[in-house]
């Protein structure tokens, strides 16, 4: 018998969201492909991806329709080894069809009923470069997840490599962030942060959005210096922000 969670203010959102602009369309896809250069144990990264995800409980986290009063909940799989299809891109002609290959896997529809709502797969570009493409749905990560993934699958690889073992620190499960949101909703601390914003915003009018018909994003890219990025970086680790 499955235990039932129900879904945060944030995660009911993006669900609803997706829903009305049909579960079909890739909306909150996020991810990105990691690309390693050098000889690389394929056996040791395989076995880091999967260290890594069974260490994070939201990545067994699947969403289930029951009636109409209680909705979509979701709850926890069966913890299990996550399944790493190997992509063998060795015979593409080109870059871009390498590129065409990732993009369509980038697209796939995640939000499925009793479905795993990430995808992971080990890449072979070259016999001297491999990578892991992830998917996941913004319902259990966003794109700050997605680096702290990898970091932490680099450093299981790190330690794997030269010991033969990883050390495994203990996780914030999601559960625990769910039982911390209920006992903050109604609280005094709540009830006095309601205040302090509905005043801030007494009086004020806020116009309709404007409806588009198009879902495509933009994206505005820029590059800083490696010594101010890696700065910025140390400070947001050590003030543990993202």
């Amino acid at each position: 018998m499955n235990n039932y969670l129900e879904l945060s203010d944030s995660q009911k959102r993006v669900l609803y969201s997706q829903i009305l602009h049909t579960t079909q369309i890739p909306l909150y896809n996020i991810g990105g492909c990691v690309v390693i250069h050098g000889k690389v144990d394929i056996r040791l990264l395989k076995t880091a991806i999967q260290e890594a995800v069974l260490n994070n409980d939201i990545f067994r986290l699947c969403l289930t329709e029951l009636d109409k009063e209680d909705g979509i909940r979701a709850y926890y799989a069966k913890e299990s080894l996550p399944e790493l299809p190997f992509f063998d891109l060795t015979e593409s002609e080109n870059l871009e069809d390498m590129h065409a290959v990732l993009r369509s896997r980038m697209q796939e529809e995640l939000l499925k009923p009793d479905k795993p709502l990430f995808r992971i797969r080990l890449v072979k570009f070259n016999e001297d470069c491999y990578g892991y493409l992830v998917v996941m749905h913004h319902i259990i990560s966003d794109g700050w997840s997605f680096q702290l993934l990898y970091r932490e699958i680099g450093s299981n690889y790190e330690e794997l490599l030269h010991s033969g073992i990883h050390s495994t620190q203990p996780r914030l499960s999601y559960v625990d962030i769910l039982q911390r949101r209920a006992g903050y909703i109604g609280s005094e601390r709540y009830n006095k942060d309601r205040d302090f914003w509905l005043k801030q915003f007494e009086g004020m009018e806020f116009g309709g959005r404007q409806q588009r018909s198009r879902l495509e994003a933009k994206r505005k890219t820029f590059r800083m210096e490696g010594a101010i990025a890696f700065a910025i970086r140390e400070f947001c680790r050590e003030s543990a922000m993202s």
